[in-house]
């Protein structure tokens, strides 16, 4: 297992075709045989490679641990998914009455 890699820590890896579009993926788990992560604030989406598969994938760049640059990307996507207007809903998330008429 590489020693470096931990629970909770962020990945950066890129998708085919192209590979030119890269996702954030959580570890949630690293043992000796397997690596296991989930797509970050996304936990349905699953993928998992072998010690053997995960050091041939960093090897050819197609998966990275996040760097400090990474995380900050990270941070902004997050900070521009919040919703922008909170005003018309009320305190469960539900749009009041008023917003939805004009």
């Amino acid at each position: 297992m590489p020693e470096n890699l931990k629970k909770g820590q962020i990945l950066v890896v890129k998708v085919p075709p192209f590979f030119d579009h890269e996702y954030f993926y959580e570890v949630i788990a690293a043992g000796g045989k397997m690596i296991r992560v989930s797509l970050y604030k996304s936990p349905k989406v699953k993928k998992h490679w072998s010690v053997e598969e995960y050091q041939l994938l960093t090897e050819h760049g197609m998966i990275r641990l996040a760097g400090a640059a990474d995380l900050e990307r990270l941070a902004a996507q997050e900070k521009q998914a919040e919703p922008q207007d909170e005003a018309a809903s009320d305190s469960d998330g539900n749009a009041s009455d008023d917003s939805l008429f004009l």
